[in-house]
């Protein structure tokens, strides 16, 4: 479910938009009035506000002009072709709507950082991207920050040309940090996000097959697009770089950063990782080190710390945000509040949640996305979950999205990984994960091919057992949601909660 785009308090007079933009007036007659609050949804429109009219695959906001204006809009902003209503509102005119939103967004950003001038703290922007991981990292890095001071972020799936310029919009004089996550499904998306974030730290999580629909040459080509991201920072910049994945590891040479924080299992790595431990249905303890001073490489430090989610993945999601949320402030975060914002960090259904069910089940909750090296960490922990309670491990799957030609192989080994990691049971959603399933039965593991998540949750619920631990995993469109609330309906006590 796509999130929804926030109202926002952005003011912009008629003159700072054009100058912005770039665009041209539409009378010669505009007035000199401000606008406050700037939206793309003429459903949202108030009196005083700026409506931008995007234009879509499946709409136009150009449709919706003559509303946003009976609504109160005092500016519009819209493209050379339309030549509609416009009634007392200010109209400037630009060549690409969708440009002019992030450039609008930009000069936001830029207004928030004069507004800081004369601060002693200079406020700073953080933006991460990656295959994946990118949402837990950035929740994880925006809680750290909080217990310092405000934070703005993005919520939810906010992370595109028209999202991240929304989050921005949002952003008040009182914030002190900035942190955007960016996504790509096409060649140059990341580049035109970090144009209008700007950022002052860089951190990519990895670099996989994901999106690689999007790009030519798999994950060279996805590697080529997030490595701009490091291309954009300035010489004080900071860039923060996984040093477990080879892919982001190349991208350094194309950054003029002069700082450079690594994160990792690696032992050089300035935040690594050197022990997760699985607690079951509370989470993971996690030991990690870091330095004690971002001054110099000096002293270090071994920190404990548990957090509400399984994987190993989510542990070094968790280290990546703390270097970056620690790069953003310049100094590194005091061991207490580091517990205090993992006991404060939520994360949204989909992304690793942990359910107790009825009968000592233990239901997964991965159904927000998936992609081949998220797949891998997720059979990887249920199998360890599983292992550790005496249960089996059920994987509940749909297929993985936006992969293109690399479609039919990754979901082939996946089934491969499914046999690998002694899978007991596999039930589809239907489409390409029936790949999977044919291959891991090949390797011995039982299937279910269900040609439907309705077929899914049928299986689900004819095949599970006392002690079963059930991971539910596919890529948003998949719907496996409707997997998740149907095992939680059929098989929650009331007495039992999220833990």
């Amino acid at each position: 479910m796509a999130t929804e785009i926030p109202i926002s308090h952005a003011a912009f007079s008629v003159w700072s938009a054009l100058a912005a933009t770039g665009g041209v007036l539409r009378s010669e007659s505009a007035s000199d009035r401000f606008t406050v609050g700037i939206t793309s949804d003429s459903r949202q429109v108030r009196p005083g506000n700026l409506f931008v009219a995007l234009k879509g695959e499946r709409y136009d906001g150009h449709d919706y002009v003559e509303a946003a204006v009976r609504a109160g809009a005092s500016l519009v902003i819209v493209q050379r072709e339309y030549n509609g209503f416009l009634g007392d509102a200010d109209a400037i005119v630009v060549e690409d709507t969708l440009k002019a939103w992030g450039d609008l967004a930009r000069a936001h950003v830029r207004g928030w950082r004069r507004s800081h001038a004369c601060r002693v703290e200079e406020p700073r922007v953080c933006v991460l991207t990656g295959s994946a991981g990118k949402t837990t990292t950035k929740e994880f890095c925006a809680s750290f920050l909080m217990t310092i001071g405000s934070c703005h972020f993005s919520k939810g799936n906010l992370n595109n040309r028209i999202g991240l310029p929304a989050v921005i919009f949002g952003l008040e004089p009182y914030h002190r940090w900035l942190v955007l996550e960016a996504a790509m499904n096409q060649v140059g998306e990341i580049a035109a996000l970090a144009s209008i974030a700007e950022p002052d730290v860089a951190l990519i999580t990895n670099i996989g097959v994901a999106h690689a629909a999007g790009v030519s040459g798999g994950r060279s080509g996805v590697a080529r697009e997030k490595g701009v991201l490091f291309e954009v920072l300035s010489q004080n910049g900071t860039a923060i770089v996984n040093c477990d994945d080879a892919a982001v590891y190349g991208q350094l040479a194309r950054t003029r950063a002069k700082h450079v924080r690594t994160f990792g299992r690696m032992y050089d790595a300035d935040y690594r990782l050197m022990d997760h431990t699985l607690l079951g249905v509370q989470g993971a303890r996690v030991l990690f080190e870091r330095p004690r001073s971002l001054e110099g490489r000096g002293e270090r430090e071994q920190i404990e710390v548990h957090i509400p989610l399984l994987s190993e993945v989510a542990a070094l999601d968790m280290i990546g945000g703390l270097a970056a949320a620690e790069a953003t402030i310049g100094r590194t975060i005091p061991v207490s509040l580091l517990h205090q914002a993992l006991e404060r960090t939520l994360f949204a259904a989909g992304r690793g949640l942990i359910f107790q069910l009825e009968h000592e089940m233990t239901l997964i909750d991965e159904s927000y996305n998936a992609n081949p090296s998220s797949m891998q960490a997720a059979l990887h922990t249920l199998k360890n979950m599983a292992t550790q309670r005496g249960g089996r491990a059920i994987a509940i799957v749909g297929e993985m999205r936006e992969l293109g030609s690399l479609e039919a192989s990754e979901h082939l080994a996946l089934g491969d990984k499914m046999g690998e990691f002694s899978i007991d049971l596999a039930i589809g959603c239907g489409g390409a994960i029936n790949l999977t399933l044919e291959r891991a039965a090949s390797h011995g593991v039982s299937v279910v091919n269900g040609n439907s998540v309705e077929e899914a949750i049928q299986a689900a619920c004819d095949h599970v057992q006392p002690r079963d631990v059930v991971l539910v995993k596919a890529s948003l469109r998949v719907n496996a949601a409707r997997v998740v609330a149907a095992l939680r309906e059929r098989f929650t006590n009331p007495s039992i909660g999220i833990l």
